[in-house]
């Protein structure tokens, strides 16, 4: 199942980690912080793995100069730069991603060890 990717600028799909290029390289989200539905967003100077046209890694050169998190988006259509002639090679922002599935996004209670020295401690005073 899908969900909409709910993440634009000035009319077009900011790139997430994981997105695909025109190539069929995966982009890799290098700055942490900005994400969107836990997928951090790519900027100008990400990397991707390497093409499987020219087998080099290829890096994010243009995108949307409004800055988030202090760097310029990269959004769908934006260059990316390998070994392959240039232009040829862009990045696929989608306007819908995977859902998670609920057993990945499911976290585990965060349970503070407070209470359990609390009892502990009245144990001992009680002689328990």
């Amino acid at each position: 199942m899908s969900v909409n990717r709910g993440c634009t600028v000035h009319g077009k799909n900011v790139g997430l980690h994981g997105d695909k290029t025109s190539s069929g390289a995966q982009c890799i989200a290098a700055r942490p912080g900005m994400s969107v539905m836990g997928l951090l967003k790519l900027y100008i100077g990400d990397k991707t793995t390497p093409c499987p046209k020219c087998g080099e890694v290829g890096v994010i050169v243009d995108g949307d100069h409004r800055c988030s998190n202090s760097a310029a988006v990269a959004v769908d259509g934006a260059e990316i730069r390998c070994g392959c002639p240039q232009g040829t090679n862009f990045l696929i922002a989608p306007g819908t991603i995977p859902q998670l599935s609920e057993a990945k996004t499911r976290m585990a209670p965060v349970v503070s060890p407070e209470p359990e020295q609390h009892a502990q401690t009245a144990k001992k005073r009680n002689g328990k």
